[in-house]
C-alpha cells in the first residue's frame, strides 16, 4: 500500500491493477475509500522510466537484494 502526501493530507493508494486504454497507461485502485484511475501517457512513462532516479535505482537493485539476501543468510 502506497501513500499520497499533498499539502492537503495524506490518503492511502492501494493499486488493483494495471491496463491499457487506447494510447494510456491506466493504474487502477482505491484512494483512500474511492475507487480511482490513475490515466498517464505514453510521454509520461517515457519520461518517468528514462528519469535518472529511476536508471540508477534499476542499476543499483541487484547489488541491494544480494546485500539483504546475503544478510540474511548470514543472520542463521
Amino acid at each position: 500500500m502506497g501513500k499520497i502526501i499533498s499539502p492537503a493530507g495524506e490518503v492511502t493508494f492501494s493499486m488493483k491493477s494495471l491496463k491499457r486504454k487506447g494510447d494510456d497507461l491506466v493504474i487502477i485502485g482505491t484512494m483512500g475509500v474511492w475507487e480511482s484511475e490513475i490515466y498517464l501517457s505514453h510521454k509520461e512513462v517515457l519520461r518517468f522510466f528514462l528519469s535518472r532516479s529511476v536508471v540508477l535505482t534499476a542499476v543499483m537493485l541487484p547489488i541491494v537484494l544480494f546485500r539483504c539476501w546475503f544478510k540474511r543468510r548470514k543472520e542463521y
